[in-house]
């Protein structure tokens, strides 16, 4: 008990940091956007890479990942389904609903939260960033709906060559991409530019944390109707997504016959709250921005009690 609250503490506290750094506003308003810059842009993109250059053949199961993906793509499917029935007509809104029950927050919570952990567990590593690799598709599903109702009566062509300029100019997949490469080819890289790629790499965790929390921040002055919002729409989302997916997640991987660490790793990374990147998406697309933002502040908040239960669970059973 003692050693998870030891690892758990730090990572909600530097979240809390962040929080309060952008509350007392006495560093530059553009701290959060420089510092999510270069969270986004290098940070994550290296820790990715180094995590996915040093798999070797085989590393990962086809159960394990296929688990991962079925982890994501049924809780998307089943809130879409829900959201579809009760409003047919609202099909952005709950394509970006179905992303917030379903998209964890893998890349700035749930590998920093593995890292620190499991500490020199490069297995656990990789199978945290294999989950914030993969996490991509529920976004790519969201923002396929979303640009084809922006661009509607102009034709699909415009569309999917947006889509598709969206994804070139991804820095995770990129760099997620060549990992993947330099592994399956053996490409030998120069010792000094995987130390390069290392270091920076291990800056991510902190700074990512330190990020989400000055993001919450605005979040939280931005967002009206707190009570009201969380009582009539939010409840259902946060016991979706912070309960039911990592159930679901953990019942998937063990019928497909995944055991150990490798399921806990996994199951944990889907018990993530909603990723900041569903606001971000909403915000672009003027749908459902602001549930959005309040959404993802509340599944945070009360991600401080569940992840701690599931880590307590996990270890109770021997997972970790």
């Amino acid at each position: 008990m003692l050693s998870i609250l030891s690892t758990l503490v730090p990572v909600f506290g530097i979240i809390l940091l962040g929080i309060i750094v952008e509350r007392m506003d006495f560093m530059p308003k553009e701290t959060s956007v420089c510092l999510n810059q270069f969270v986004y842009w290098i940070g994550l993109p290296l820790l990715l890479f180094n995590a996915l250059a040093r798999m070797e053949a085989g590393q990962l199961s086809s159960a394990l990942l296929w688990g991962i993906l079925l982890g994501l793509l049924i809780p998307y499917a089943v809130a879409y389904l829900l959201f579809f029935i009760g409003f047919p007509q609202r099909r952005q809104e709950g394509a970006v609903f179905a992303l917030l029950s379903s998209f964890p927050n893998s890349a700035f919570m749930g590998l920093p939260i593995v890292v620190l952990l499991l500490p020199g567990d490069e297995d656990a590593a990789l199978i945290a960033s294999v989950g914030a690799v993969l996490g991509v598709v529920n976004l790519l599903f969201t923002d396929t709906v979303l640009e084809m109702g922006r661009h509607c009566g102009e034709g699909r062509a415009k569309a999917c060559f947006s889509l598709l300029r969206s994804l070139y100019h991804n820095p995770m997949l990129i760099c997620s991409g060549l990992g993947v490469l330099v592994s399956l080819l053996h490409i030998k890289v120069p010792q000094p530019l995987m130390s390069i790629a290392s270091m920076l790499g291990s800056t991510a965790a902190p700074c990512a944390l330190f990020c989400m929390g000055m993001i919450l921040s605005v979040q939280m002055t931005s967002s009206r109707g707190f009570v009201k919002g969380w009582v009539r729409r939010q409840f259902p989302l946060h016991l979706f997504k912070l309960i039911g997916q990592p159930l679901l997640t953990f019942a998937v991987l063990s019928a497909l016959g995944v055991r150990g660490v490798a399921v806990a790793v996994a199951t944990l990374v889907s018990a993530m709250p909603a990723g900041v990147a569903a606001y971000i998406i909403a915000e672009k697309y003027q749908v459902y921005a602001e549930d959005s933002s309040l959404g993802i502040v509340i599944n945070t908040g009360l991600s401080a009690l569940s992840i701690p239960l599931i880590v307590l669970i996990l270890q109770y059973y021997g997972f970790f």
